[in-house]
């Protein structure tokens, strides 16, 4: 459970006040467990290592808050401002972040696993995080996820346009009308992802040393493409053809 003081502090008496006071005490162990902060306005927070596990954090504001090695699992941040946030090797797994605005932060090696991140924004510098098994459906994924692993994922409807995926695990993960446009997926393993489609594909920027019937699904793609627009001109070619020649009977 919660240090009462410590949740009263950081409530009551600011985050100047709060940061001023872990800068002095830089040892004391950060219980905010199971806490209720929602709503809270935790604008540049230092909650570096901090225990948020269980914690009530809807709609609160986090913008460039520090939580480098924080603990949250299981903690309830739907809707809650995320954004230019610093955040390396911090645990949000099984974590409820719907609608939340992650955007331009510092995720290396964060923990998303088996979180719930529907309509939210997560983007930034995330090499090396871990979204297996998180329901990332209607989110908005950019930025850098090379080698981040995103088996098991659930990925519907997903904006991936334009991110960096090279050498990601995407592994049985479900990328059924997911928008690939632009991304970057070189050396990414699809190895038995589902919903992937030739259009999906051909979208894609570059899809070197992935699988080759990955390459082949968007090579058959661009292949239909070119022969769509050979059998347009063919018939106009006819058309034109015909109607010379009904001229000419006449």
């Amino acid at each position: 459970m919660a240090i009462q003081s410590q949740v009263t502090m950081l409530l009551n008496q600011g985050v100047l006040a709060w940061n001023d006071w872990r800068f002095a005490n830089p040892s004391v162990f950060i219980d905010l467990s199971g806490a209720d902060l929602h709503g809270a306005h935790l604008t540049l927070a230092d909650l570096n290592g901090a225990n948020l596990s269980r914690a009530d954090l809807r709609r609160a504001n986090l913008t460039n808050a520090l939580l480098g090695g924080a603990t949250l699992t299981g903690a309830t941040l739907s809707h809650a401002t995320i954004k230019d946030a610093t955040l390396p090797n911090a645990n949000f797994s099984r974590a409820d972040l719907s609608g939340a605005d992650l955007s331009r932060g510092r995720l290396e090696m964060v923990d998303f696993s088996h979180a719930t991140l529907t309509d939210a924004t997560v983007s930034g510098t995330l090499m090396d995080a871990n979204f297996s098994g998180a329901d990332l459906s209607a989110a908005t994924l950019g930025g850098t996820l090379t080698h981040a692993n995103l088996s098991r994922a659930i990925l519907r409807g997903a904006t991936l346009s334009g991110a960096d995926l090279g050498a990601a695990t995407l592994t049985c993960a479900d990328l059924t009308h997911a928008n690939l446009s632009d991304a970057n997926l070189s050396g990414a393993d699809l190895t038995h992802a589902t919903g992937t489609t030739p259009e999906q594909l051909a979208q894609a920027r570059s899809l070197q040393n992935t699988p080759s019937e990955l390459r082949s699904l968007r090579h058959s793609c661009w292949a239909g493409q070119v022969l769509t627009r050979l059998f347009w001109v063919e018939a106009v070619v006819w058309g034109a053809l015909l109607s010379c020649s009904n001229r000419t009977g006449r």
